[in-house]
């Protein structure tokens, strides 16, 4: 088992809510600066949209970082299209769809 604590939103890093999960393993992983760290391996629930399915997820602490949580190829995949081009698009169209009951 692996203890961990996650600051949920986004600029909040006074909010905490404490979790643990089953350890699956210790995996190597590059950061963007192509160094290299041990981090443990997790795997939990994520919900986009409507769609909710399991993922194996690595923790890191990313409290400096433009976002606290990144999906990888292999959460998304199967499931999304991704458009690098553009962002936030499941946002936008769930504040469309918002907008109609309202």
């Amino acid at each position: 088992m692996v203890r961990f604590q996650v600051h949920p939103y986004q600029r909040d890093s006074h909010f905490t809510v404490s979790a643990q999960a089953q350890l699956l393993e210790w995996r190597q992983v590059r950061n963007s600066n192509g160094d290299a760290q041990l981090r443990p391996v997790i795997q939990t629930a994520i919900k986009l949209g409507e769609l909710q399915w399991t993922i194996e997820l690595t923790l890191t602490n990313r409290d400096v970082m433009g976002f606290r949580m990144l999906l990888g190829r292999e959460g998304v995949r199967r499931r999304f299209w991704v458009n690098p081009g553009r962002s936030y698009l499941l946002s936008h169209q769930l504040e469309r769809q918002t907008k109609h009951f309202f």
